[in-house]
């Protein structure tokens, strides 16, 4: 990787990082989130995230459920907050076993 690619991948790094501290301290993420308020967080189209699992938060799989409706915990919000492109997918998707995003992701 050359130099450049390393300076404008630290700077996007940082971008997402900023966004994420800036919604946490401004937006006052609760403790509890549901797909639309992630959505509405990360100025994603709800349709979009609903249908492909690939694009939700721990890839579709919440921290909790109470009836249909799924729920992530605020950190686990803030970490996919910081998912912006798709590099930072694929880092992401790396964090959970293959197993784990096939079950999920079909």
């Amino acid at each position: 990787m050359s130099e450049s690619d390393q300076i404008l991948t630290t700077l996007r790094e940082m971008k997402a990082q900023m966004y994420v501290l800036t919604t946490a301290v401004l937006g006052g993420i609760p403790e509890w989130v549901t797909i639309q308020k992630a959505c509405e967080l990360k100025g994603m189209n709800l349709s979009t995230v609903t249908g492909d699992k690939r694009l939700q938060p721990r890839f579709g799989v919440p921290d909790k459920r109470e009836s249909t409706r799924k729920y992530w915990k605020r950190d686990t919000i803030i970490e996919w907050l910081g998912v912006v492109g798709e590099g930072d997918r694929l880092e992401y998707a790396q964090r959970w076993p293959t197993e784990y995003r096939m079950i999920n992701c079909t």
